[in-house]
């Protein structure tokens, strides 16, 4: 992952204004509310004190960008964080997510002093119950109807610091230590 650039616009633009791939989290943007969203995420990337992050995921060997993810709704009276991640639709089902997502708990964990990161999706989104399961998330809690802009529920999972072993999950993956 390396933070999100400039180089990176068209990427972002892509997964914003793409249906399936915002089926599950929210209504797709047009292109020009997708740029503007782009150029805001650069602008927190710069921002002092840091309040959220916005990286790029790449394909290790190629070097190709494959999705994004971010560090987003910093709590620091709760100690709290939001992750979230979209990956191109060509490379979901290929592990991406998986080592996307363990990498940015992590990271989230060394750059903010949060104890709790936590992810939200859609509970009938199957792909994304199977990889915060899978990465070590907890189930915390259902919210109800009207959870989001679309009406739907959403399930909400949490990594803590105390219990989160980095290193176990880069075992798993097959890795010895993350690069961010």
């Amino acid at each position: 992952m390396h933070a999100l650039s400039a180089a990176d616009e068209a990427l972002f633009c892509e997964l914003f204004t793409d249906r399936e791939t915002m089926q599950f989290i929210g209504r797709s943007l047009p292109h020009d509310r997708a740029a503007r969203s782009f150029r805001a995420a650069l602008r927190a990337n710069s921002a002092s004190p840091r309040r959220q992050v916005f990286l790029c995921v790449l394909e290790r060997t190629s070097n190709q960008p494959v999705g994004i993810c971010t560090v987003q709704n910093l709590d620091l009276l709760e100690r709290r964080a939001e992750l979230g991640m979209m990956i191109r639709p060509l490379q979901r089902g290929r592990g991406f997510g998986k080592e996307a997502l363990a990498a940015l708990v992590g990271y989230a964990f060394r750059l903010f002093p949060i104890e709790e990161a936590f992810v939200q999706y859609d509970p009938r989104h199957l792909a994304a119950e199977r990889l915060v399961m899978s990465t070590g998330f907890s189930p915390k809690t259902l919210v109800g109807v009207g959870a989001n802009e679309q009406g739907s529920p959403k399930r909400i999972c949490s990594a803590f610091r105390e219990s989160w072993d980095h290193q176990a999950t880069w075992k798993q993956l097959g890795e010895s230590a993350c690069r961010t």
